[in-house]
């Protein structure tokens, strides 16, 4: 199983747990295989500079810890059109190269569409019971 979190999911994880986290670790314990891009660790870390003040040590080891749970690509692909947004845009662009599975996200505009191309766009709380039920 091939799964891209957004990084709306990494930061809720990392900073409060929760449903996020539970998806995470659903995931790991499955034996999924876990997708990032230079993007998402990019938005990872601006956010949690900028909004919510972490210090950049802190932010250093949390990037590490990614880079060691998921494993980094760099698309080569068209950026798709399927959002207004293009940071949504870029997101999906990451699970149409990689052919994911699952697209883990807590955006309502991504949750909207179900599904892009072969992939299936669910919350945090949805992947946890879909990877409960298959294991």
């Amino acid at each position: 199983m091939r799964v891209v979190f957004d990084t709306n999911v990494l930061l809720s994880a990392f900073l409060f747990g929760g449903k996020s986290l539970d998806a995470i670790e659903a995931g790991m314990n499955s034996g999924a295989e876990f997708f990032i891009s230079a993007f998402i660790l990019r938005e990872f870390s601006e956010k949690l500079k900028g909004k919510f003040r972490i210090p950049s040590a802190e932010i250093s080891r949390y990037t590490e810890l990614l880079d060691t749970v998921f494993r980094k690509v760099t698309p080569s692909n068209e950026v798709p059109t399927a959002c207004d947004d293009e940071d949504d845009n870029e997101i999906l662009r990451l699970t149409e190269f990689v052919h994911a599975d699952y697209l883990i996200t807590g955006d309502k505009d991504l949750l909207k569409l179900n599904t892009f191309l072969q992939t299936k766009i669910l919350s945090p709380a949805e992947f946890s019971k879909v990877v409960s039920h298959s294991l």
